[in-house]
């Protein structure tokens, strides 16, 4: 049966315990499924007349397929409201642009968005961004 474990992309490891196993990764067979969290990188947020740009990079070690849902946070709320629509695929390694009317910032003088990633399998590392008017 295939067991699969979630590995920090960040830190560097030639091994891991599996359900008490210690798994040499150089040495791994394909029967083990070592699946990396996706990780959002290099964001930010603008706002023109009209509408927020997000824009942001992503990467999957696995190059699975992957998407993100983004968040919403108005100043002084630790609510996030979920941009619409709730998944938006993504491309790895490249510049991704999500456009949303500005009127979701409304009033709020800060607005927080935060990116989260995911591989079909779980979520990634988020990033949080912040845009001031």
């Amino acid at each position: 049966s295939k067991v699969s474990e979630f590995i920090d992309p960040l830190k560097s490891t030639d091994s891991v315990m599996i359900n008490g196993v210690n798994i040499n990764l150089l040495t791994a067979t394909d029967s083990v499924v070592i699946n990396r969290l996706p990780v959002v990188y290099n964001a930010s947020a603008t706002l023109s007349s009209n509408e927020v740009t997000i824009n942001y990079y992503l990467n999957d070690a696995n190059n699975d397929t992957c998407g993100v849902k983004v968040l919403y946070y108005l100043s002084g709320s630790t609510q996030g409201l979920p941009l619409s629509p709730t998944r938006y695929s993504s491309k790895i390694g490249e510049l991704n642009t999500i456009k949303a009317a500005a009127d979701i910032v409304g009033a709020s003088n800060i607005t927080h968005f935060k990116i989260v990633p995911y591989d079909g399998k779980i979520e990634g590392y988020s990033l949080t961004v912040t845009l001031v008017k």
